[in-house]
């Protein structure tokens, strides 16, 4: 026989793949869809039917359109505005038609809430209770909501009134009802970059449609001439309020300026020029006065010194005193005498004494008349003085007024111009308010370019846009469901999942038996009742791949059959596996080791167990084994065990009593409890020789069920293999894995035949 090669002992890493664990490709897309193709039904039933239904019953909706022309309004003196500015202004023309004003407006002219399409109220008055009264309120309601999302406003019949009769609302029903569904019907909006504003209004009535769309675009107008008459009259009323505050202003500011002058001696003609030019006067003058002083000064200095030094000749010389000339000739001719004398007689001399005397006479004279002439030097010095001081006095004056005149024109020029300005102030407003009163009647900034016309053809809704628009989102709503199914489908379904997320064997996968068989005991029995069938066969695939991976690790006979959590098929999967290697004529034994929820024989069904044909000596179990009457099998169930030495279930026991048993058996399946609630599973693996471990289809989570074989592994366990139990053959088919052909119909067919 040739030998079996060993597996690897570590699996490579999976490369990174996208979302579902794997690179999609088209034929992975259509199996995707495919399997989940049943979700579709929950958005036809509640979403596309019923729009197509709601659809089919909307009452359409006719659209009539007027178009105004803004014109631009320029001001004199002022440049164009930017286009930014213009677009703004633009746009605010815009929010004035949808104001709530000329909303309040038009419904009243239109009459309105004379009609039960804007006013559900009157619908309501016409309709008589009855019992299914609540019910129908509540589908309207939730037809109106839909409808609304639909059509973009609410319904109704056509009404009949108009706006000449007008029935009494009040302004509840206005707000209420009537001003939401006309906002939701109106539409304002340029016409590309012109300047023209297009005013639609959509209605159930063609007519309604196209009243309501004149008469927005007619208020409008109106609203354009009354807004310019109420800002006329607004500023006529304010220029005439101003102007009587500006004549009292005018006439305050004048009386202070005439208060001011009476209060500070301003004289009119007498002012600073005139004060500056009588100080220039005065200091050319002091100029001159203080030239003379000195002079005179130093003309007294001199006659002085000159006398004292030179003597009065001197000085009457240099004054060039007309009287003094008598009195010098005199006395030279004196002296020229002396000069006589003196050579015939000495000084004593009566005639010297005589001359002596008369010269004398002549000096004092003399010297008397340089002391007037000195003194009159003096009177001149001192009027030259006095003259300067005069001077200097006015000038100092002068200064004085001049500065009194600069403070005081200083504050009466301030009065001055403020009397000035409210004069001109006056003057403009006087002069605009006499424009005002010329100006003709107010001329609107726009104009209507056309009349709304009756619509003959409806504008909405378009059923078949809207119909294929729900089926766009019923699609949408269906692959979203899909994607979150996939993600939510986190369960193992292959064995490509169990090598790659568990880094185990795969041993195959079992399906489930058909669903018309009932109860554990007949799916336990349906491998013999059918040995030909796909679950069988399945079973022949677990069997071989668990041999060859025996082998492959060394032989042994005994292996423990568990799982993750209870519920996964374990217990079905040990019977039926050891029934189909017994069925071939081999001795096998299945041990119930589950002390916590003993099933085995339950399973079997007491009336299927009795006392083994035949033992062999030396058999370490032949006090405790029971025969299964379908299969042959030897099976030892927890009571059995339980009332014979339920110790025997320890580990070390276990282990010696399975060596010894091996030479009885070929297989001995040990059916223990799940790992992860229980640590039973743990101990039991290292008494056997293998360890098979079971996962259910679509509902084993691949970290739990990793957790529960690294409890194992690190136990001690050899895991041998993963069995994916229950597995859906048709569901499976739709994963498109490498084992669902196993699954498949066509191998149905094959087992079959």
């Amino acid at each position: 026989m040739n030998p079996i090669a060993s597996r690897p002992s570590a699996y490579a890493e999976p490369p990174d793949t996208w979302l579902w664990g794997q690179t999609l490709t088209l034929s992975d897309i259509v199996l995707i869809l495919r399997r989940r193709l049943w979700l579709a039904i929950f958005p036809i039933l509640f979403l596309l039917l019923p729009a197509t239904g709601l659809i089919a019953t909307t009452t359409p909706l006719y659209t009539a359109q007027s178009t105004v022309v803004v014109q631009p309004n320029p001001q004199q003196g002022v440049p164009p505005p930017r286009e930014a500015d213009a677009l703004a202004q633009f746009q605010t023309e815009v929010n004035i038609i949808t104001s709530e004003r000329l909303a309040r407006d038009a419904i009243h002219k239109a009459g309105l809430v004379n009609r039960p399409e804007f006013n559900p109220t009157l619908l309501e008055a016409r309709e008589k209770p009855s019992i299914l009264t609540p019910i129908g309120e509540a589908v309207a309601d939730a037809v109106s909501a839909l409808r609304s999302l639909i059509t973009g406003g609410d319904g109704g019949e056509d009404g009949a009134a108009s706006g000449d009769g007008e029935a009494e609302a009040g302004p509840d029903v206005v707000d209420a009802h009537v001003l939401p569904l006309f906002r939701e019907r109106i539409q304002v909006f340029p016409l590309g970059t012109s300047r023209v504003i297009a005013i639609q209004f959509s209605s159930e009535s063609p007519k309604t449609a196209a009243q309501v769309a004149n008469v927005m675009a007619e208020l409008y107008i109106t609203q354009q001439i009354r807004a310019k008459l109420e800002a006329k009259q607004v500023a006529t009323t304010w220029m005439t309020d101003s102007i009587a505050e500006l004549r009292q202003n005018v006439e305050k500011s004048e009386r202070a300026v005439e208060d001011y002058r009476a209060r500070h001696g301003i004289v009119e003609g007498r002012n600073t020029t005139l004060v500056n030019d009588q100080i220039s006067t005065v200091s050319s003058q002091l100029l001159t006065a203080k030239a003379a002083a000195e002079a005179a000064g130093a003309k007294v200095r001199g006659l002085e010194g000159m006398l004292s030094k030179d003597g009065p000749r001197a000085v009457l010389e240099t004054a060039a005193n007309p009287a003094s000339g008598a009195l010098r000739t005199q006395e030279s001719t004196l002296r020229q005498r002396r000069a006589e004398l003196s050579a015939t007689y000495g000084p004593s001399h009566p005639l010297m004494i005589n001359n002596s005397n008369e010269i004398a006479a002549i000096d004092g004279k003399l010297r008397s008349e340089a002391t007037n002439v000195i003194a009159a030097a003096r009177n001149e010095a001192s009027v030259a003085r006095q003259q300067v001081q005069a001077l200097e006095a006015s000038l100092i004056q002068f200064r004085a007024e001049l500065n009194t005149l600069n403070q005081a024109e200083v504050e009466l020029r301030a009065l001055e111009r403020d009397a000035t300005a409210n004069r001109t102030l006056l003057e403009q407003f006087l002069g605009q308010l006499r424009t005002k009163e010329a100006t003709s009647v107010e001329q609107p900034d726009a104009y209507i370019l056309s009349q709304a016309s009756v619509p003959v053809e409806p504008a909405g809704p378009r059923r078949i846009f809207l119909v294929m628009g729900v089926g766009v989102l019923a699609g949408a709503v269906w692959l979203i469901m899909v994607v979150i199914s996939e993600l939510l489908d986190a369960g193992i379904k292959s064995s490509d999942e169990v090598r790659r997320l568990l880094e185990a064997t795969p041993l195959g996968l079992l399906p489930r038996t058909p669903r018309m068989i009932g109860g554990p005991v007949a799916r336990a029995a349906y491998v013999i009742e059918r040995p030909k069938s796909a679950y069988a066969e399945s079973l022949r695939n677990i069997h071989s791949s668990f041999l060859i991976e025996m082998q492959r690790g060394g032989g042994g006979h005994s292996a423990l059959v568990t799982s993750s959590v209870a519920d996964e098929g374990k217990t079905l999967l040990t019977l039926s596996l050891g029934r189909l290697v017994a069925a071939q004529g081999r001795p096998v034994l299945i041990i119930d080791a589950d002390t916590r929820r003993p099933s085995l024989h339950r399973v079997i069904g007491s009336v299927h167990l009795g006392p083994p044909k035949t033992i062999a000596p030396g058999n370490p179990f032949a006090g405790l084994v029971e025969e299964d009457r379908r299969s042959g099998a030897h099976v030892i169930t927890f009571p059995r065990l339980k009332a014979v030495d339920e110790n025997l279930l320890e580990p070390h026991r276990l282990r010696e009593l399975l060596v010894a048993a091996q030479r009885h058996y070929d297989l001995i399946l040990v059916d223990a409890p799940p790992v992860i609630p229980v640590s039973d599973a743990r101990l039991l693996a290292q008494a056997v020789d293998r360890c098979l471990f079971v996962v259910q289809w679509r509902k084993t989570r691949p970290r739990v069920a990793r957790h529960a074989i690294d409890q194992l592994r690190e136990a001690g366990a050899n895991v041998t293999g993963v069995v994916v139990t229950q597995v859906d053959p048709k569901r499976n088919a739709l994963y498109g894995y490498g084992d669902s052909a196993v699954t498949a119909r066509s191998a149905y067919r094959y087992y079959s035949g």
